[in-house]
């Protein structure tokens, strides 16, 4: 057999070539959305866990502390319903006033805004830049409705944010001339504390907007009234998250489930789309409705009575928000009847 014909029978043909070529091809259609899908889950996932794990540093310093500590999700500036930044969260001590005997003393009782004053020492201390700020929540006698401490202007205001107004919440009275003022406490708005901060990596968030107090959205917290628009879940000294602060300085108590949403900044805050198949896998740029419809988003749950963080995927494909928490509800035995 002469060299010519050998060689003849070691390459391929033509055909055989283009057969190669299909098959690779096919291959690249089966196999790369599956291999982007799995790209896509694995990102929400390590969100997830570096955002379990920051909150529960939070948690760490909370426990045993003598004042409120926790976690502060700072949302974007471009849109509010998605936030990449978490920090801790510190809160000053409650303030009383510099003595026992501090008292405060209110105005005109009429409106949804009076005038407040206060003894001379007390007075002198808040009268120091950024020691109290608008939007601090101060209550009278020890008992009753809190209300809005705005130390800018001196005067006090119903939390119209809350929908308090003079129809539903009555002003405390002051005592007969002579009498003295009333006795008042304030808590002070959450601060960014130092050496703890983390920043979600680019395209992912945690979507605010979708993220539950129980069967309540936090989208029912977030304001455009107010220039501080953070939103921090406190921890008591057991690790346990207390309450929500939001709005500038209101308060909502915890008495049920956290649920925080991790998914696409750029979808963050979205309604629902019923024509989004919601599949796993399907790449951002592909993506429209809301993040709770497609299954690999993740939830994350802080249990209230435990403190404990879980984690579950996201009920894919589903028409409400409560019905994509299905899973990490079922996990807490929280159920999923909640409407």
């Amino acid at each position: 057999m002469n060299a010519f014909a050998r060689s003849r029978r070691a390459g391929f043909t033509l055909m055989e070539l283009l057969v190669v070529v299909a098959i690779l091809s096919l291959l690249s259609v089966i196999v790369l959305p599956n291999i982007s899908g799995s790209v896509n889950s694995r990102r929400y996932r390590d969100v997830a866990r570096n955002v379990s794990a920051f909150i529960a540093r939070c948690q760490s310093r909370a426990i045993g502390a003598r004042e409120q500590k926790g976690v502060m999700f700072q949302p974007l500036a471009a849109n509010t319903a998605a936030s990449i930044d978490l920090y801790f969260a510190d809160t000053p001590d409650v303030y009383a006033g510099e003595t026992t005997a501090s008292v405060a003393t209110l105005g005109s009782l009429s409106g949804t805004t009076v005038p407040i004053t206060f003894d001379v020492a007390t007075q002198d201390r808040l009268s120091i830049p950024r020691f109290t700020t608008d939007g601090d929540t101060i209550q009278f006698g020890g008992s009753g409705p809190k209300f809005k401490f705005l130390p800018s202007v001196g005067a006090v205001t119903m939390w119209y944010e809350d929908n308090q107004n003079t129809r539903n919440t009555a002003w405390p009275r002051n005592p007969p001339s002579g009498y003295g003022g009333l006795p008042f406490k304030i808590w002070r708005q959450p601060t960014r504390g130092t050496g703890g901060a983390l920043q979600i990596p680019k395209g992912v968030c945690i979507d605010l907007a979708a993220s539950c107090l129980g069967t309540v959205p936090f989208s029912a917290f977030m304001t455009t009234n107010t220039a501080d628009n953070t939103i921090s879940i406190m921890f008591d000294s057991t690790g346990k998250p207390s309450e929500i602060v939001h709005s500038g300085g209101l308060r909502t108590s915890v008495s049920a489930p956290i649920f925080l949403l991790v998914g696409e900044a750029d979808l963050a805050g979205n309604a629902y789309d019923p024509e989004v198949s919601g599949a796993a896998g399907t790449p951002p740029t592909d993506r429209g409705g809301a993040n709770w419809q497609y299954g690999d988003c993740v939830w994350l749950c802080i249990d209230n009575n435990s403190g404990v963080v879980k984690s579950g995927p996201v009920a894919g494909r589903t028409t409400s928000l409560l019905a994509s928490q299905r899973y990490v509800r079922l996990t807490i035995g929280y159920g999923t009847a909640e409407k």
